[in-house]
């Protein structure tokens, strides 16, 4: 039932996303001959950049609900899992600063990683959203990307409150 509500939910989802996201990109394209105050223009960049995260979420539980059916593959292919990183946290880097947390990212070096880049990134958004989340204004996250034997570590660390005790099991 969980995995039918899963299709469901993201397949009705879809439709007024896509219709938000068009609306969207159609004031954005009228405003470029206008200049309109900055406040203006990041808010419409700001709701669009939103709207395409949460059309990733919900592709994802698409994704997730097709997976669950036995409808679809992961995807295996070659990529960089350190610009994978890198430009995942360019795009959230909004949210951290809106906090005043510091954000430090080590992750200079090419680390060549075989799997699903799109759930991979979804995993990247869930980690550095909830640091964001549970970190309080003026704190700092780390993300770093390394590889040891030949194996690829990727860390998400930071000095927000921490998940308690009875909710590590």
């Amino acid at each position: 039932q969980a995995s039918r509500f899963s299709a469901d939910a993201s397949h009705e989802l879809r439709t007024p996303l896509t219709i938000i996201r068009s609306e969207l990109e159609a004031i954005e394209s009228a405003l470029r001959g206008w200049k309109p105050p900055l406040p203006f223009s990041e808010r419409i960049g700001n709701v669009l950049e939103e709207t395409e995260r949460l059309s990733g979420i919900v592709e994802g539980l698409f994704a997730l609900a097709r997976l669950d059916a036995g409808e679809a593959k992961i995807k295996d292919e070659v990529f960089d899992l350190a610009e994978l990183t890198r430009s995942t946290a360019e795009q959230m880097q909004l949210l951290a600063e809106d906090k005043q947390l510091l954000t430090t990212l080590d992750a200079q070096h090419p680390i060549f990683v075989r799997g699903d880049s799109a759930r991979l990134k979804q995993v990247i958004v869930n980690l550095y959203d909830n640091a964001i989340k549970y970190t309080l204004a003026g704190g700092k996250i780390a993300i770093s990307v390394h590889s040891t034997d030949s194996r690829a570590l990727l860390s998400v660390t930071d000095n927000g409150i921490g998940i308690s005790a009875e909710a590590l099991p």
